[in-house]
C-alpha cells in the first residue's frame, strides 16, 4: 500500500513561518519609519499640537504602538465609549511592549466609599500605576507627598521602595471617566500601608488599620479586601494587587513576602514591599487623573467631536451631574500637555498641523473561502503580507488555504499567531497586515462585562457563618447563622440575613429557595446590598437587559453564519 503524497506547499509556509517570517514587531517598526509620521512626532515637538486625518478606529493601536517607538513617553488616549477603550486595549496589548491599562468609569453616583465594585478596584490599579512612575521620573505634584516610613529590624528608619519598573503607561479612557474625581496624590497617601522585608511589624496596629479601612478577615483569602492571619503568616489581597501577598514573620520581623496563586497555593513571584490601599471606608477625592500624568505625557484624542458629545449625553444620563467637572476642565487640563488629535475626516476641533499617514483600510479583502488566495494576490501584488491566526489550529487552516498564493510560492506570506483583530496596508508600496478574523469575515463577540454569579442551595447546613448571600429580592447580604422565632404561637427556624448598615432580614428555613450562595462574578468582594434600595432593582433591570442584548448578538451572529456559504 502507497503512502498519502505529502503537501510540500503547506510545508513550505511551515519552513518560511519558522525562518523567513514578518512579524508584527517588524510591521510596527515600518510604520513608525514613514516619513509621514516621523514629521508628525516632529511637529508635535515643535508645536505640541497636530492632527492625523485618515484614521479609522481599527488604526488607531497601530499608530499609537509605532508612536511609542518614535517617542517613548506617557500616552492617554481618549475615545467616546468603554467598549471602544477595550478594543484598543486588547489590540495594543498585541503591538507594544509598553504596559497598557483601561480607565473605567467608576460608580456614577461617584462615591469611592468602597472597591466592592471591580471598576473601582481597577481604577484605583492605574492610579498607583500611574503614581509610581511619577515618582520614577520626578513628577513635581508627587514629590511634594511625603514618602511613608518603614522600619527595619533595628528601628532604622528608611524609605519605602519605589518603583521598579520605569516603563511609561499607555492609559486608554472616556471622557467620563476622566470627569470623575479621584483621590489625589497626598489624599491616596494618607490611608496607605506599607509592608516591607526587614520591617518590624505591629500586629495589632495592622489589624486595626485592616479593620478601619474595611479589610475583611478570613480563613483563607479568597477576593480583594480579604486578609488571613494564620500564626507567623500573614495574606493579604490588596484591591490594586493582581495576586495575594504572603507575609511571612519571624517574631515581629518580616522576613519574606511572596505573590502567591489562591488556586495551588503555590509562590509566584517575591517582593520586596508592598502598599496597603484601603478596601472601604470614604476616600476623599479631591483631584484629578491629570494630577498623576507627567508633563511629556501625550494626549491622544480620536474624534473630537464624537468625545465631546459622548460626555455631554453621559452627563444629562447621570442622577448626580453636579459631583462631574465639566468637559470644559478637562479640556483646559488636558490643553496643557502635549496633544495628538486623530480622525477620519479633519473637522471641528482639531488643531496644529494637519498630516496624513498612508494607511489604508484592507476590510475589501477576504470573505470568499474559495477564492481566498487568488484574493490576496489580486490585492497585494508583489507586497510583503503579514496574516494572524488566534491559534496553532486556525494557522493551519489558514497555511491550507493560502498554500497555492503567490505569497506564499514567492516566500512573501508570514503567518504568525496573535489575538490582532484589524489589519492595515503601508500604502503605496508597503507590506500588508491581515487577520484571520477579516479574511474569514469571522464576528469578534467581546464579553467583557461580569455579571453576578449565584448558585442554589438545597439547605441552610450547605451554608457556614459570614458566607455571602444572595437573597432574590433584596441582594447581597452575609449569613448570620440561625434562629428560632416564635411567630403567631409557631417556633420556626429562620436565617439571618444581614445587609448593608446592619440590618437583619429573619427568613424561614421552608422559604430557603429565596436564598442562593454568591459564588462572584468579579475577583472583587461585593457590596452589600441596602434593604429598601434601588440598587438591586437597578442591577437585575441591567441584568435583563444585557441577557436581550445577548439574544439579539446570537440571532445576528447566527443570521449571518447562515448567509455564508459552506467550507
Amino acid at each position: 500500500m502507497t503512502k498519502p503524497a505529502r503537501r510540500p506547499a503547506v510545508l513550505k509556509v511551515a519552513k518560511i513561518k519558522q525562518q523567513e517570517s514578518l512579524t508584527l514587531a517588524e510591521a510596527i517598526s515600518e510604520v513608525a519609519a514613514q516619513p509621514a509620521l516621523q514629521s508628525a512626532n516632529l511637529a508635535l515637538t515643535q508645536d505640541g499640537k497636530v492632527s492625523l486625518e485618515g484614521v479609522w478606529l481599527g488604526a488607531v493601536p497601530t499608530i499609537l504602538a509605532a508612536w511609542t517607538r518614535l517617542s517613548r513617553r506617557p500616552v492617554l488616549l481618549l475615545v467616546s465609549h468603554l467598549a471602544e477603550a477595550e478594543t484598543v486595549v486588547s489590540e495594543l496589548i498585541e503591538l507594544t511592549d509598553l504596559p497598557v491599562e483601561v480607565f473605567p468609569p467608576g460608580s456614577e453616583d461617584n462615591q469611592l466609599e468602597s472597591l466592592a465594585h471591580q471598576e473601582t478596584v481597577q481604577r484605583l490599579h492605574v492610579l498607583t500605576r500611574l503614581y509610581k512612575y511619577g515618582v520614577s521620573a520626578g513628577l513635581p505634584s508627587l514629590q511634594e507627598v511625603e514618602q511613608p516610613a518603614v522600619y527595619d529590624s533595628r528601628g532604622n528608619s528608611k524609605l519605602a521602595a519605589k518603583a521598579t519598573n520605569s516603563d511609561p503607561l499607555i492609559v486608554v479612557t472616556t471622557l467620563p471617566s476622566i470627569q470623575q474625581y479621584v483621590p489625589s496624590p497626598k489624599s491616596a497617601e494618607g490611608d496607605k500601608q506599607v509592608i516591607q522585608v526587614g520591617q518590624r511589624l505591629d500586629l495589632r496596629k495592622l489589624q486595626d488599620w485592616l479593620a478601619k479601612f474595611g479589610y475583611h478577615p478570613t480563613s483563607s483569602v479568597q477576593l480583594p479586601g480579604e486578609y488571613s492571619l494564620r500564626g507567623g503568616i500573614l495574606d493579604l489581597y490588596p484591591p490594586d494587587e493582581p495576586l495575594p501577598i504572603r507575609v511571612e514573620l519571624f517574631d515581629d520581623e518580616v522576613e519574606s513576602m511572596r505573590r502567591f496563586d489562591i488556586a495551588t497555593q503555590r509562590s509566584v513571584q517575591t517582593c520586596d514591599s508592598v502598599q496597603l490601599l484601603a478596601a472601604s471606608g470614604t476616600i476623599q477625592q479631591d483631584g484629578f487623573l491629570t494630577d498623576y500624568l507627567t508633563e511629556d505625557c501625550l494626549v491622544v484624542v480620536y474624534e473630537p467631536a464624537g468625545v465631546q458629545a459622548a460626555a455631554e449625553a453621559f452627563l444629562h444620563r447621570i442622577p448626580f451631574p453636579e459631583r462631574y467637572c465639566s468637559p470644559a476642565t478637562v479640556w483646559q487640563r488636558l490643553s496643557q500637555r502635549p496633544m495628538l488629535t486623530l480622525s477620519q475626516l479633519a473637522g471641528e476641533g482639531y488643531s496644529g498641523q494637519l498630516k496624513r499617514l498612508p494607511l489604508g483600510n484592507v476590510e475589501r479583502i477576504g470573505g470568499d473561502l474559495e477564492r481566498l488566495a487568488e484574493d490576496i494576490d489580486q490585492h497585494v501584488g508583489q507586497r510583503p503580507v503579514v496574516v494572524t491566526a488566534l491559534n496553532e489550529g486556525e494557522r493551519e487552516r489558514l497555511s491550507d488555504l493560502l498554500a497555492q498564493s503567490a505569497a506564499n510560492q514567492q516566500q512573501r506570506l508570514s503567518i504568525v499567531i496573535s489575538q490582532l483583530q484589524h489589519g492595515f496596508e503601508l500604502q503605496p508600496n508597503g507590506l500588508f497586515v491581515l487577520t484571520a478574523g477579516q479574511l474569514l469575515r469571522r464576528s469578534h463577540v467581546r464579553r467583557v462585562t461580569k455579571r453576578l454569579q449565584s448558585r442554589p442551595i438545597d439547605t441552610f447546613l450547605d451554608l457556614r457563618q459570614g458566607d455571602l448571600v444572595v437573597h432574590l429580592s433584596h441582594g447581597i447580604g452575609i449569613y448570620r447563622g440561625t434562629e428560632l422565632l416564635n411567630k403567631h404561637g409557631q417556633c420556626g427556624e429562620h436565617l439571618v440575613i444581614e445587609f448593608d448598615g446592619g440590618t437583619k432580614l429573619y427568613v424561614r428555613s421552608s422559604k430557603i429557595e429565596l436564598i442562593q450562595r454568591y459564588v462572584g462574578g468579579t475577583k472583587s468582594r461585593p457590596r452589600l446590598a441596602k434593604i429598601g434600595g434601588q440598587s438591586w432593582a437597578n442591577q437585575k433591570r441591567a441584568a435583563e437587559r444585557a441577557v436581550q442584548d445577548m439574544a439579539v448578538e446570537l440571532l445576528e451572529l447566527q443570521a449571518r453564519r447562515g448567509s455564508q456559504p459552506g467550507i
